[in-house]
């Protein structure tokens, strides 16, 4: 602010000076906010029952993503309480905290894992409960910023890139507490674009995984996490599964005509323009994948309003889309559960039963 230049609050790295006469709008509205959820956390993490902690953990939920919706807002041109510095200097703050909470973390023997925002994960051999609750306290000392402490993992992955498999996606992971409960986050099984079945898969191995008590009791569960996948491949293959739960959503880039490429959505987007319905860019639409190698794009898909009781999945493809799904899951347990090596365990399985 203009009237401030002096001020000694001042962001990192930028040394912008902030008011120190008055709390601005955002950050009154902010403070209610997070105030709000860290005692919906407290009321969860002190909750006698699952029922209660589940009611606790949507409260919280609720309140983290109009916190997520809030930030983005305030890098929005468009705001209208949005002021770009002031986006900016969330994150200037943000990276000194998470950066002084690591070196903390450090100076106290503890192995920084991974760090993103505002969530750190941190080891040290025989460590238990407290020594992380004490290390919490030390960073909300000497940071002034509020910890929450999450609980201990009795293992924790997290999803490889694609791109460069030495390095994690910083916000795909999951792991299970001590006390069985899974925290997932980024994977399919989260996610609201991908069909039913590939979240459910997912979810049952993930859940037999959570029995492990370490990561060497995990990877003597993978051949038992396998034959999950099978049995799933093989209700796929005999078209067992409802269309509903084969379903894919995705959001279109431009208006149905606009289109020069094959790509399924393209092709479910002509059908329901066809159909008089009006598409423009942004908007979502739902398919069911009917036959992946046609030369037509029209026929690769089916838009699911479109779909009938005649309407048949294409198999093959939502075998090996499940083989990737299930592979992402087990490979940072064991390597060799790469998508090709789980389809040839299908085909193997399929042979043996065929004969």
């Amino acid at each position: 602010c203009s009237c401030c230049p002096d001020s000694s609050n001042r962001v990192p790295e930028l040394d912008w000076n902030v008011c120190e006469r008055r709390i601005g709008i955002v950050s009154t509205a902010m403070k209610i906010i997070v105030g709000k959820r860290l005692k919906f956390k407290e009321l969860k993490k002190n909750a006698k029952d699952a029922r209660t902690r589940a009611h606790y953990d949507s409260m919280q939920l609720a309140l983290k993503w109009l916190g997520v919706c809030s930030f983005g807002y305030l890098g929005f041109n468009n705001a209208k309480f949005g002021r770009i510095d002031a986006h900016i200097g969330v994150c200037a703050w943000d990276r000194k905290i998470l950066l002084a909470s690591a070196r903390i973390a450090e100076r106290g023997g503890f192995k920084v894992i991974h760090g993103i925002v505002d969530c750190l994960w941190v080891r040290k051999e025989s460590a238990d409960e407290s020594d992380y609750l004490k290390l919490a306290s030390e960073i909300q000392a000497e940071t002034g910023f509020e910890i929450s402490f999450e609980g201990v993992y009795k293992w924790i992955a997290f999803v490889p890139s694609k791109v460069t498999s030495m390095l994690p996606v910083l916000n795909r992971y999951y792991g299970a507490y001590r006390n069985g409960e899974l925290k997932v986050r980024g994977i399919e099984a989260r996610r609201h674009d991908t069909p039913l079945i590939f979240s459910r898969c997912q979810m049952e191995i993930l859940s037999l995984l959570a029995k492990a008590d370490s990561v060497e009791e995990a990877k003597e569960m993978i051949p038992d996490c396998v034959d999950i996948f099978v049995r799933y491949a093989m209700a796929i293959q005999n078209q067992e599964v409802p269309i509903e739960q084969m379903v894919f959503t995705r959001n279109i880039s431009k208006k149905p005509d606009e289109y020069t490429s094959r790509t399924v959505e393209a092709g479910v987007a002509k059908q329901l323009a066809r159909e008089g319905v009006e598409l423009h860019a942004g908007e979502q639409v739902r398919y069911v994948i009917t036959d992946y190698c046609s030369t037509s794009s029209e026929r690769r898909a089916v838009a699911f309003d479109l779909a009938d009781g005649r309407t048949a999945y294409d198999s093959r493809r939502y075998i090996e889309l499940l083989a990737e799904v299930c592979s992402a899951i087990l490979e940072p347990f064991d390597r060799r559960c790469r998508a090709e090596r789980m389809l040839q365990v299908f085909e193997n399985e399929n042979h043996i039963l065929a004969m």
